[in-house]
């Protein structure tokens, strides 16, 4: 692995440590957007046990709900968890390790972000839809945004294979 991240840039224009720095802040710039966005679901969920009807919620109703709650907990721990990490690490000569380990983290999280977005809109259509409905839709929605999210980018990597690398 260090070989991978040490090695000379195909270009004169970039060091392998500017390309580091570079790779990382590319990184946490693609983490901001997802990191708002979870936390205003987050933040969204939790404030649903307090309005009134939630009461009404029961069964398996409300393990949908708890699964989207700790789903959304955890896309949020995992989107976050680079922000502690590069202050333990700061000045340590690690940003190889830092950078491979932000993107497992933001790749995991996104992954996760997918299940609890799926989750919440399934549990609010399912209220106001019904079950059915509400679980068709979020499904297609969660098999949607994984094509969207994790296909389409593979095909188009597969396709361009070996074409401009960074």
């Amino acid at each position: 692995m260090n070989e991978l991240w040490n090695a000379d840039h195909p270009s004169d224009e970039e060091t392998a440590k500017e390309r580091l720095d570079r790779n990382f802040a590319e990184l946490l710039q693609e983490m901001r957007v997802a990191q708002t966005g979870v936390q205003i679901l987050l933040g969204f969920l939790l404030t649903m046990v307090f309005a009134t009807g939630f009461a009404d919620v029961e069964g398996w109703e409300l393990w949908l709900y708890a699964s989207a709650v700790c789903l959304t907990t955890l896309a949020m721990g995992l989107l976050v968890a680079p922000v502690p990490i590069h202050r333990l690490l700061f000045r340590r000569g690690m940003k190889p390790h830092l950078v491979r380990l932000t993107h497992l983290l933001t790749a995991a999280g996104l992954f996760v972000l997918l299940l609890a977005v799926s989750s919440a809109v399934s549990l609010a259509l399912v209220v106001a839809l019904g079950a059915p409905a509400g679980l068709t839709a979020g499904g297609l929605l969660a098999m949607t945004l994984f094509c969207i999210w994790y296909v389409l980018p593979l095909v188009v990597r597969q396709r361009h294979h070996g074409e401009n690398q960074d």
